[in-house]
C-alpha cells in the first residue's frame, strides 16, 4: 500500500509539472517549458537535467537502481520529461538532441515494460509505441533495438518483433542465437496466436530457416 501510494504521487506530481510544460510548449514559449522541465527533474528525481544529459539510459537506470530495485515511479518521470525535452529539441530543429533523447527516454520506458514491475500507469504503453514510432527511422543504440524486440515479442506482435530481430542480426550476428530461440518459443504456440500475430506458422518457418542460413547453424 506504501508503495502504490508513493507512485501515485509521485504521478500526481509528474502531471503538474507536465501540464505546465505542455503549456509553454503550445504558446511556443520554449525556454519556459524547458525551465519546467529542468524543475521537475530537479524536484521529482533529486538531481539536476544536465545529469540526464551526460548520463547514458543505462547509468540513469543504474541510478534509479540504486537499492538493488528499479524505482518505477522515478522511472516513469525521467522517462516522459526526457520525451518532452525531445519533443522541444525537435521544435527547435536539433535533431541528433532530439533522437538522441527520444532514445534514452525510450529505453526508460520499455524497461519498465519488460521488467513487469507494478503498477504501471495504463498508457505506458502507447507512449512506448509513439516512441518507437517516431524514432524508427532512425539507427537506435543496439541494446535499445533489442529492448524493442523483445517488447514486441511481450505484446505479441510477432510479425513486427521478426523485421527488428533480422535487423539486429544484420548488425551484429551475435543475436541469430537469439533469434533461433525466437522461432523456437513461436513454434511452440497456437497457430491462432501466431496468426493474430502477423506471423503464420508457415512464414515463421521459412524465417528460421532463412536465419539458420544467415548465421551458418
Amino acid at each position: 500500500m506504501l508503495e502504490q501510494d508513493y507512485f501515485m504521487r509521485m504521478i500526481s506530481q509528474l502531471a503538474a509539472v507536465l501540464s505546465e510544460v505542455l503549456f509553454h510548449k503550445k504558446a511556443q514559449q520554449l525556454e519556459e517549458a524547458r525551465g519546467g522541465i529542468r524543475t521537475g527533474v530537479k524536484s521529482l528525481l533529486g538531481f539536476d537535467l544536465d545529469l540526464l544529459h551526460s548520463f547514458s539510459d543505462a547509468q540513469i537506470l543504474e541510478l534509479l537502481n540504486s537499492s538493488g530495485e528499479l524505482d518505477a515511479a522515478k522511472c516513469y518521470a525521467a522517462a516522459m520529461l526526457l520525451k518532452e525535452e525531445a519533443a522541444i529539441d525537435a521544435l527547435e530543429n536539433k535533431k541528433a538532441e532530439s533522437v538522441n533523447t527520444t532514445a534514452k527516454a525510450l529505453s526508460m520506458m520499455l524497461e519498465l515494460l519488460l521488467s513487469d514491475i507494478a503498477p504501471l500507469p495504463a498508457t505506458l504503453g502507447s507512449e512506448a509505441d509513439a516512441l518507437i514510432e517516431t524514432i524508427l527511422p532512425y539507427e537506435l543504440p543496439l541494446h535499445v533495438e533489442e529492448k524493442v524486440f523483445r517488447y514486441y515479442e511481450l505484446t505479441r506482435r510477432y510479425g513486427k518483433a521478426e523485421d527488428i530481430l533480422f535487423e539486429l542480426v544484420e548488425r551484429s550476428r551475435q543475436f541469430g542465437k537469439e533469434g533461433v530461440k525466437f522461432y523456437e518459443r513461436l513454434l511452440q504456440k497456437p497457430d491462432g496466436e501466431l496468426r493474430a500475430g502477423n506471423l503464420p506458422r508457415g512464414e515463421a518457418e521459412e524465417s528460421a530457416a532463412e536465419l539458420h542460413k544467415i548465421i551458418g547453424s
